[in-house]
């Protein structure tokens, strides 16, 4: 079969890195660890593994940082080299050859093991069982080397990790379940308050995937979106943005919301809740600056490395926590409960994916799919991974199992 294939190599990680950071996001696919191979397919691991032919694979931020040597090698033990990325797929289970989703994460039942508590309760994302049982290590299908991944023609999938999806769903609209669901896992950790004031940093995919998920699940007063490009701006104000401002201007659209006073570079007062859904340090910096004293700050996605004075989220103690991938979710059914305290809602226990497949279906977030690449042109497709802000672009995916260069073409720039 035809995949894109991850090699352990530290000098070429290192070369990739390098041209990273001197000519841009993308740029150093030629060179790095990612080579297009024709290999056999994967052993099957057992019966409970199922085959699947993915129809789109999306390329996600943390594959773009990983090729450009930009996440933190903390997690390498979680990872079993030869890899085959791709955990964002929508596909076709080749038994029954229904459209579905895949739940990438590899908890303990996919691995063959008792559930740890963790995943006993549901909560996969906690699972302590990671590089151990059936499979290889690996956080996700697309991190493990026994599994195959979603940039590739085929792979398998544990029965528990498929989700049918209906059949008037969109290909492009199940292509941004999965990073769907991680939003939806971030926002309802902590679900802002009604008629509070929240801040989102970012808007690519993961920063207008938590604003459709805040508006959808959330009632807060002002929802403010930092966003640089035209496009984003638009697609932030369709998904239910009160206020959208360039990254420079949101402090001041903070203190003027929140009748805050400016003291040095923090706010007197500040959000109730910000997600940051860029990851450097200088936006989580940022995002502390921005909260109020004892507010609740989320890392969406994953980190890029370097270092962060933590001295305001000490002294103003903001809550901050990660948000790392999904499991299952209390939702609010939006009863009142009798007898209790503030009109405190009911509330239900719902997958996060089933969650994340209805948001998708409904907002249409398909829309946020620019551009599909064939495997073979997989230089292009990071480049326009790594550029797709200045392209007008949100979303890129592959077609494992189409030829043409180019099968969608980007979305017009604003």
């Amino acid at each position: 079969m035809k995949a894109l294939q991850i090699e352990k190599s530290l000098l070429r990680f290192g070369a990739a890195s390098l041209i990273a950071r001197t000519k841009g996001s993308g740029k150093g696919a030629s060179i790095g660890p990612l080579r297009y191979v024709d290999i056999p397919m994967p052993k099957e691991i057992n019966d409970n593994w199922i085959e699947i032919k993915p129809i789109l694979s999306g390329i996600c931020g943390s594959d773009l940082s990983m090729l450009d040597g930009k996440s933190s090698r903390e997690l390498e033990s979680f990872v079993s080299f030869p890899f085959i990325p791709g955990h964002e797929v929508v596909g076709i289970r080749a038994d029954t050859k229904k459209r579905i989703v895949i739940e990438p994460l590899l908890g303990c039942i996919s691995r063959g093991l008792s559930p740890c508590g963790s995943c006993l309760s549901g909560h996969h994302d906690r699972c302590a069982n990671l590089a151990f049982g059936d499979v290889d290590a690996g956080l996700q299908i697309g991190f493990c080397k026994d599994t195959s991944g979603g940039w590739a023609e085929s792979f398998f999938a544990h029965i528990t990790q498929i989700h049918e999806i209906p059949d008037s769903m969109d290909d492009s609209d199940a292509l941004l379940v999965e990073p769907a669901a991680c939003a939806i896992h971030a926002v309802l950790q902590d679900l802002p308050e009604p008629g509070s004031t929240v801040v989102i940093l970012g808007a690519g995919t993961l920063g207008l995937l938590t604003l459709a998920a805040v508006a959808e699940f959330g009632k807060p007063k002002h929802i403010v979106v930092a966003a640089k490009y035209n496009h984003q701006k638009q697609l932030a104000r369709e998904l239910g943005a009160t206020h959208v401002v360039d990254s420079d201007k949101v402090q001041a659209m903070v203190r003027s919301l929140t009748k805050s006073r400016l003291v040095g570079d923090t706010l007197s007062n500040g959000a109730d809740t910000t997600y940051d859904c860029v990851g450097s340090s200088a936006t989580i910096e940022s995002s502390i600056m921005i909260t109020k004293p004892r507010g609740t700050l989320v890392l969406v996605g994953m980190p890029t490395k370097g270092k962060i004075d933590l001295t305001f989220l000490w002294q103003r103690q903001i809550q901050m926590h990660g948000a790392y991938t999904y499991g299952t979710e209390q939702v609010s059914t939006g009863d009142e409960v009798p007898g209790a305290a503030n009109g405190d809602a009911s509330h239900s226990t719902s997958e996060t994916f089933k969650l994340a497949i209805d948001m998708s279906h409904k907002v249409g977030l398909g829309r946020l799919h620019s551009a599909t690449y064939s495997l073979e042109h997989y230089e292009d497709a990071l480049l326009h991974a790594g550029q797709a802000g200045s392209r007008g672009a949100i979303k890129i995916a592959f077609a494992p199992n189409k030829n043409k260069k180019i099968l969608r073409e980007e979305t017009e720039t604003l």
